[in-house]
C-alpha cells in the first residue's frame, strides 16, 4: 500500500501491529474499477479481513491510499446490539471465527442464528460449562463488563473473556447475539454445534480473511515455457512437498478444481496457490 494510515476520529488509536498490517498488507483490485467502487471495496476488505470497528478509505488520482480506521471494541457488553442478549455456549468450535461472523447455533432443542460477539479455542471441554448470557448496555449491563450472567435460574459463572481476534479450533466456547426468547432457550443448552454462515460480505474477501487468519496467501502462477513446470504433472513437481504450496485450481483450456496430481502443466497454464508469503515468493521465482 502506498499512502498514509491514521486514527478516525472518536474513536481509540490503532493498535501500533493493525497500522503495520494495513500498510504492509498485499491489497490487489482489478485496475478498471471507477475510483468510487475502489474505495468501496477497500473499506470492506480492511473492515473484513482485520476486525475493525469502521473504516474510511480515500484514494487519490496517483493511486495512493489515505486510511481512517478505528480498531474493534473492547468490552464485550458495548458489542451487544441494543435489545439482544449475548450466550455464550460450549461447542466444538471452526478454526478462524471472529467477531462479526455470523453462525447458527444447533441444539436437540433449538437452532438460532446470531452474530459472534466474542468466540475461543481453549483445547479442553471446559467441566460443567453450559450457557452464560449477558444483557446489552441498555438492558442493565455495566459498559465496562465482558459478560455479565443474566442472573436467572439457568444462568451459570459467565467465562473468561476473549483475547484473540479469531480461534483457533477445538473445544471451546461461543457468545453470539441473540433475541431474549432464543436466548433463554438456548441457556437450558449444555452445548451446541457451530455453523459458520455467510456475513453478507463478497465472498472472495471471506476467503482471503480466512487465510489470512491461518497465516496464509494465495496467488496466481503462470507456468513460463522451458521453465521447471513446463511438460511436468503436478506430482512429479511436488509441489506440496518440495515447495509448501498447495494447488487450489490450474487453467489449461479450462479451470479444474482442486487438481490431482497427474495435471499436467504446459507453457501459459495458470495456477492459483495458496501458501505462507514466503513459501509463495519462493514458488513463483521457481516458477518463472
Amino acid at each position: 500500500m502506498t499512502g498514509e494510515v491514521g486514527d478516525m476520529e472518536g474513536y481509540p488509536p490503532l493498535p501500533a501491529e493493525t497500522r503495520r498490517a494495513i500498510l504492509d498488507g498485499d491489497w490487489a483490485f482489478p485496475a478498471d474499477l471507477p475510483l468510487a467502487e475502489l474505495e468501496e471495496r477497500f473499506a470492506e476488505r480492511l473492515q473484513t479481513e482485520l476486525d475493525l470497528a469502521d473504516v474510511s478509505v480515500r484514494i487519490d488520482e496517483r493511486a495512493r491510499a489515505t486510511v481512517s480506521a478505528a480498531p474493534p471494541t473492547g468490552a464485550l457488553s458495548k458489542r451487544v446490539p441494543a435489545g439482544k442478549r449475548a450466550v455464550s455456549v460450549s461447542a466444538l468450535v471452526p478454526t478462524g471465527i471472529a467477531r462479526g461472523d455470523v453462525v447458527r447455533v444447533i441444539t436437540p432443542d433449538l437452532t438460532v442464528e446470531g452474530a459472534v460477539i466474542a468466540a475461543r479455542s481453549s483445547g479442553e471441554p471446559e467441566p460443567g460449562a453450559g450457557a452464560a448470557a449477558a444483557p446489552a448496555d441498555g438492558d442493565g449491563a455495566e459498559p465496562d463488563d465482558d459478560l455479565r450472567t443474566d442472573g436467572g435460574e439457568d444462568a451459570v459463572a459467565s467465562p473468561p473473556a476473549t483475547t484473540a481476534p479469531t480461534t483457533t479450533g477445538g473445544e471451546g466456547r461461543v457468545t453470539v447475539a441473540l433475541d431474549r426468547s432464543e436466548a433463554t432457550a438456548l441457556l437450558r443448552a449444555d452445548r451446541g454445534r457451530v455453523l459458520v454462515l455467510s456475513r453478507g460480505t463478497r465472498r472472495e474477501y471471506e476467503l482471503t480473511a480466512l487465510l489470512r487468519r491461518t497465516g496464509k496467501r494465495f496467488r496466481k502462477v503462470s507456468v513460463v515455457a522451458g521453465g521447471p513446470l513446463d511438460g511436468r504433472t503436478i506430482g512429479e513437481v511436488e509441489v506440496r512437498e518440495a515447495y509448501d504450496v498447495a494447488v487450489l485450481a490450474a487453467r489449461h483450456d479450462s479451470w479444474t478444481i482442486a487438481p490431482s496430481g497427474t495435471q499436467s502443466l504446459s507453457a501459459g497454464d495458470e495456477l492459483f496457490v495458496v501458501g505462507s508469503r514466503d513459501a509463495l515468493d519462493r514458488f513463483e521465482e521457481v516458477a518463472a
